[in-house]
């Protein structure tokens, strides 16, 4: 699934498969700091690698994360374990191999773009460029084979090609001639996660605020990275993540459909819990006689945003599955 080359070495980094399985198994005894596993299943495929260097593995703790077409985000075993698998991959891979997927996976993307069909080459090639882009990842991800597309059930088919660079004079031997084959592109920029992790750490924090929640992982070129999370403080009045939702759905229907619309979202949506308020707009959309396509689109987009802003209230609910659920029946 994930490959690695190193431009600066041309080393090529694969795992090896050690077993394939159509059966539902608890993996967890089985990985060691040598090994992950991939699930696939209807949504995508989920990626449980080790949390840490150990290998006791009756302590083994995992790190999950789905990857979908669109988006790759952390998920916990519950919600992991909700969905039938389809295939179960088990992989070995070195560690230099572990030391840049867990980089990787530590990383936020500062750039991400999916090519539109007609799109030429040097117009990608001169956007990523464009985005200053200094060390780091270039993700190239293929959810389609031959123009089919890809069945989640054989991740084989999902193609993950990470290309390290420390330069960018190294973007001018890289292959962007398969552009109609390529879902997404995306930029992960070690340096500006460093500055994005620097900025988050250096808020000043009074006792009713947030309090951050600081780990560090060592980066394969010897940065250290900054990852934090913030938790809304209890005694602070917090608007309801529902409540953020509806109004971003009223504001659209009001702003590009009509106000009869939006007051029918805010009627049959006030008080329902996210899958409800989800699965109402998704009916109403498909009842809307012009540009429906477009109007399905734009919500998807403002949908992303509330699930890109709030994943971690919405994974501790274990609502994640109904926002891909969405997208999936859309």
């Amino acid at each position: 699934m994930f490959s690695f080359l190193e431009l600066t070495t041309g080393n090529f980094l694969d795992p090896h498969i050690e077993f394939e399985t159509n059966l539902k198994l608890d993996f967890s005894s089985l990985l060691n700091s040598n090994l992950f596993v991939t699930v696939s299943h209807k949504f995508g495929v989920d990626l449980y690698i080790p949390s840490g260097s150990t290998t006791n593995r009756t302590d083994q703790k995992l790190k999950i994360f789905r990857f979908t077409p669109d988006f790759r985000f952390r998920i916990n075993l519950e919600i992991a374990r909700s969905i039938p698998p389809e295939k179960t991959i088990l992989y070995s891979a070195s560690n230099q191999y572990f030391n840049h997927l867990n980089q990787l996976l530590a990383l936020e993307p500062s750039f991400k773009l999916k090519p539109a069909k007609k799109m030429e080459s040097y117009t990608l090639k001169e956007m990523l460029l464009d985005s200053s882009f200094k060390t780091g990842y270039i993700e190239i991800a293929s959810w389609t084979i031959d123009n089919t597309p890809s069945d989640f059930g054989n991740d084989n088919n999902v193609s993950i090609e990470e290309i390290y660079i420390t330069s960018l004079e190294e973007f001018e031997p890289i292959d962007f001639t398969n552009i109609h084959r390529v879902d997404r592109y995306a930029l992960y920029d070690i340096e500006k996660n460093r500055e994005l992790a620097q900025l988050q750490s250096s808020k000043k924090l009074d006792s009713n605020s947030s309090q951050l929640d600081l780990f560090n992982l060592e980066d394969t070129t010897g940065y250290s990275l900054s990852t934090q999370h913030e938790n809304q403080s209890h005694d602070k009045p917090h608007k309801k993540e529902e409540d953020i939702l509806r109004d971003m759905l009223f504001n659209y229907f009001s702003e590009n459909v009509s106000e009869s619309a939006a007051k029918d979202v805010l009627k049959n949506t006030s008080g329902k819990s996210i899958p409800d308020i989800l699965r109402y707009v998704n009916s109403y959309v498909r009842n809307i006689k012009f540009n429906q396509n477009e109007h399905r689109e734009k919500i998807k987009a403002i949908v992303a945003d509330f699930y890109t802003e709030h994943f971690h209230y919405l994974s501790n609910q274990n609502i994640t599955q109904a926002i891909e659920e969405f997208y999936t029946n859309n």
